[in-house]
């Protein structure tokens, strides 16, 4: 009975420690809840108090700019590292007593925090509100350090503009007087006002009429200036042309620096700006122009193959107008999928001036869009695009099937081209070419220079000045006669100039084929260790007449007697011998014409 009593006891004793722990705990939790549920009460208070704007943005701030230079600064730290002749060498420790290394990925962040205050100020103001079927109010637009601030009249401007100043100066940041400018507009027309006083010792200018400012880099009054903008943005196009074309670049570098360092000076500012296509075609001649000047392509050349991608046979290049195009169709497709309450108002205002019949974004982009065979199905919030066999693409993936029917419109206009396109065509139609290696060179040869390309693209293009090409192509006047001025037999053409001429037969067509089959013949016994390295493609030395090792022996342009003299193509180009296997390897090499391709194969075999 004590046995059991005592053990009772204890049963009892633990019951309770549990349910005391258990309330323990809950109070606990229940106080952590309480303490989360105040300071989400708390915030929701602050933010309510600074969009009713009724603290300072220096109040608000004064964390974040006491983080950021008495913690964060302090320990911040750099050293450069360089490599040098002498080798590795590195500098004494940088510390930093303000601000942040520049690039560091915690600038943006940090920089939101502080403008964020800011903007929800702006958001609390009364702004300027647009009129019906548009109503919508807009205070301000602001990306980084570029700030526009609307106001309804001037009284309300000064007042907007003398508190954001004072909440940037608590930040730390100072507004640049000179980048800076106020613009008033009464019914439509611009009003020339004073300058506007933020204090005793700072003003900003008022834009008269005929007056710019730059906002995002576009050129601006109480419209944007779309004719000055693309006139300035063309010539600094053209001027990053002529000094990429004319620097000692491979081609391949040259396009690529075309489209990603000259090109993006007008792409950019496509996206809002609305320029006439003939203005567009002109910058496409001058940009061409300079090409031609530094011999990156033939005066007569084909202009559709330039804009043609290089795994097809081009050049990679990209029209100016074909871009502008291809941005105003994404753009109307981000109009109706970006939920951004900005964005729905200029979509609004787009489809009034559609209902209206005056010009617009929207029927810009679906013209575009029909002259590559695509349909834009522009409802809010998925937009689509449909192809001509029906298939429906999501209007965030329109990039791909763009890029896509463009290509195919490339390609039809070089089919149309009889004579500069009429040997690329025979490729692409040719079923016996592997379509990815034919034009390979063009794309893994990154180091080929402009002049090399330029040359085969001459040969492809039926370019070198023959006799053909001059009396067909060019027209000049005379008996007409096109015989080979070599042979005297057959017309003088490309194709009978590379593999058809009896007098080039014995001379540069068998240096031609030697370099190239040498090669070949270098690898193959490299791999069976004749020799220790492979001599360089572009290296002039010719293999000996025979190599040889326990493992194999290898023949290089030696005739082989066989016991019928019948036998009168006895001289093979190249003959391997493997021991150990006691097999022949025969290399034979050919460089026919398309159209004798069939004969020479069988001829060989």
């Amino acid at each position: 009975m004590q046995s059991l009593h005592q053990h009772l006891k204890e049963s009892s004793v633990a019951c309770y420690l549990c349910t005391f722990f258990l309330h323990l705990s809950l109070s606990v939790i229940i106080i952590i809840l309480i303490i989360i549920i105040t300071i989400m009460i708390i915030i929701i208070l602050i933010m309510i108090i600074i969009m009713n704007g009724d603290v300072q943005a220096s109040q608000i701030s004064e964390v974040v700019w006491i983080l950021n230079r008495e913690t964060l600064s302090r320990s911040w730290n750099i050293r450069i590292v360089t490599e040098t002749k002498q080798g590795c060498e590195s500098s004494e420790i940088i510390h930093f007593k303000k601000g942040l290394p520049q690039g560091d990925s915690l600038c943006p962040t940090l920089f939101t925090l502080c403008l964020n205050p800011i903007a929800w100020k702006l958001r609390a103001t009364s702004g300027y509100k647009l009129s019906k079927p548009i109503v919508c109010k807009v205070t301000h637009l602001l990306y980084i350090v570029d700030l526009k601030i609307y106001a309804s009249s001037e009284n309300n401007l000064e007042r907007v503009m003398r508190t954001v100043k004072g909440g940037m100066d608590c930040i730390g940041l100072r507004w640049n007087e000179k980048k800076c400018a106020v613009v008033h507009v009464k019914r439509g027309c611009v009003k020339q006002t004073e300058n506007m006083e933020i204090d005793e010792l700072k003003s900003i200018k008022s834009l008269g009429e005929e007056s710019t400012y730059k906002f995002l880099g576009v050129l601006e009054n109480s419209k944007q200036e779309d004719k000055l903008v693309l006139e300035n943005a063309s010539k600094e196009y053209l001027r990053r042309l002529a000094i990429i074309w004319s620097s000692p670049l491979s081609d391949h570098s040259r396009v690529v620096a075309t489209n990603q360092y000259a090109l993006p000076v007008l792409s950019y500012l496509m996206w809002t700006q609305t320029w006439p296509l003939a203005q567009l075609q002109q910058v496409d001649r001058e940009a061409r122009k300079i090409i031609v000047e530094f011999g990156g392509k033939h005066p007569q050349g084909s202009t559709a193959i330039l804009y043609m991608s290089r795994k097809c046979g081009g050049r990679g290049l990209r029209s100016v107008e074909t871009i502008y195009k291809e941005i105003k169709i994404k753009a109307a497709m981000k109009l109706y999928y970006n939920p951004d309450p900005s964005m729905e108002a200029v979509r609004l205002f787009e489809e009034k001036s559609v209902r209206g019949g005056r010009h617009s974004a929207i029927k810009d982009a679906r013209r575009y869009a029909e002259e590559l065979g695509l349909h834009l199905k522009l409802e809010y919030p998925e937009p689509m695009c449909v192809t001509d066999d029906g298939k429906e693409v999501n209007g965030k993936k329109v990039k791909g099937c763009i890029a896509k029917a463009r290509q195919e419109e490339v390609r039809a206009k070089v089919k149309e081209e009889k004579w500069q396109g009429k040997m690329i065509c025979n490729r692409w139609e040719d079923v016996h070419l592997e379509q990815g290696d034919c034009f390979a060179w063009l794309s893994c040869w990154k180091a080929a220079p402009t002049h090399v390309v330029v040359g085969i693209q001459e040969l492809y293009q039926q370019l070198l000045p023959t006799k053909v090409f001059y009396h067909r192509k060019v027209g000049t006047s005379g008996s007409g006669e096109e015989r080979c001025r070599m042979c005297g037999k057959a017309t003088e053409s490309v194709p009978h100039i590379l593999a058809g001429c009896g007098a080039l037969a014995q001379t540069l067509y068998l240096a031609r084929h030697n370099n190239a089959l040498k090669i070949l013949f270098f690898q193959v016994i490299r791999a069976l260790d004749l020799v220790t390295s492979e001599v360089p493609w572009f290296s002039k030395i010719q293999p000996k007449p025979m190599y040889e090792n326990e493992r194999a022996i290898a023949y290089w342009d030696i005739p082989l007697y066989a016991d019928n003299t019948h036998v009168k193509a006895n001289r093979i180009a190249a003959t391997i011998v493997d021991k150990e296997t006691k097999k022949v390897l025969v290399l034979e090499k050919s460089c026919p014409w398309v159209e004798n391709r069939q004969e020479k194969d069988a001829e060989k075999r």
